[in-house]
């Protein structure tokens, strides 16, 4: 009842905004300078606040088109739970219907390190080892085995800082990594070996009171790589950006931004949700001083999701009544950026997350 209690007291702050100029007016956005990201940065913090949530993320560019997802999280915000742990698998192909698994893990099956990352569901981990990260999925028919190694060192922007001192931490710990491995989906054992995007994000301020949307886009050439990440807050919180933009180039970070804006055209529908969404961007940005410029074009949809489809009845009524219905889009599409005299440009994903209109 406790978790009831929780999720219907933020459905309230949702709807009442009483005081909302004043909390935006508080909101301290990716405050403080960048700096680089240590493994014991990104190893596993459980936090007792029953916003704390923790995520780490991977996506691999593998051969002809396909795209793999891979996420492990922990977190307290889970319904009726607290310190729980998930697995989750997306798999993209053209053409082909998106294969999405997801495990869960009481508090009791989630291993893990406070020094360094390693974090253990079931049969899956991530975990550090000599300077790359070693993956292990174990899923419903789906095996991966992956070592993952930096090619760009890890950055990381400062702290967003909330009304009452909660936060959100963003580590981009790899914004450029080479993958290499296998894939197996029950006989079919295949190479998985491609460029690829590692982060990892920490924080005690509830996931879905931070923004009524997202959009991330990140993307590689055999030289090139961007990782951009956008939330837009909600009107509790002035209906902010909060931004953050890397461009590399071999393995250097040429481009590192908060001070992030983007300007959307060519709307895509969602007619059964009543969500619209650009699928050309430009985004313009200051990196002390020197100007970045640069466009992302989505392409046509590769996959949607709601989030909420994973609870039972009651919980996705709540969820939806109450709090938000989260819908995710993902989209293949391609990217050019402006740096000085350096153009940096390639293919990637897009994804957007919509929790309200």
């Amino acid at each position: 009842m406790r978790k009831l209690t929780v999720w219907l007291g933020v459905a309230l702050s949702v709807v009442t905004g009483a005081a909302a100029a004043s909390a935006a007016d508080k909101l301290r956005i990716f405050e403080g300078d960048w700096q680089p990201v240590s493994d014991a940065d990104i190893a596993v913090h459980p936090l007792k606040p029953e916003g704390y949530t923790e995520s780490w993320y991977l996506m691999v560019q593998g051969e002809a088109g396909l795209w793999v997802f891979l996420h492990f999280g922990v977190t307290n915000m889970e319904p009726w739970s607290d310190g729980n742990g998930v697995v989750e698998t997306t798999i993209l192909r053209p053409g082909a219907k998106p294969r999405f698994i997801k495990s869960k893990f009481d508090d009791d099956e989630v291993k893990f390190s406070t020094k360094t990352l390693h974090l253990k569901m079931g049969d899956s981990f991530i975990r550090s080892q000599e300077g790359d990260w070693v993956i292990r999925i174990r899923q419903d028919g789906v095996e991966l085995d992956l070592n993952v190694k930096p090619v760009v060192a890890g950055v990381r922007p400062g702290r967003t800082i909330y009304p009452d001192d909660e936060f959100y931490q963003l580590n981009i710990a790899g914004p450029r990594v080479a993958v290499t491995g296998t894939m197996s989906e029950g006989k079919k054992k295949t190479a998985l070996n491609g460029p690829g995007y590692m982060d990892h994000s920490l924080q005690d301020y509830p996931a879905h009171k931070m923004a009524d949307r997202l959009y991330s886009f990140r993307g590689f050439s055999q030289e090139d790589g961007v990782n951009f990440l956008v939330f837009f807050t909600p009107e509790s919180l002035g209906k902010k950006p909060m931004a953050t933009l890397v461009l590399t180039k071999g393995d250097k970070v040429i481009a590192r931004a908060t001070q992030v804006t983007l300007t959307g055209a060519e709307e895509r529908h969602d007619k059964a949700n009543k969500y619209t969404y650009p699928a050309a961007w430009t985004i313009k940005a200051d990196d002390g001083g020197k100007p970045v410029t640069g466009t992302i074009k989505l392409g046509e949809l590769l996959q949607s999701q709601n989030a909420a489809d994973d609870f039972n009845m009651f919980e996705r009524t709540l969820i939806k009544t109450f709090v938000a219905n989260p819908m995710l889009y993902r989209h293949p599409g391609s990217f050019s950026f402006q740096v000085g005299d350096q153009t940096v440009s390639g293919d990637g994903v897009a994804e957007v997350v919509i929790l309200r209109q």
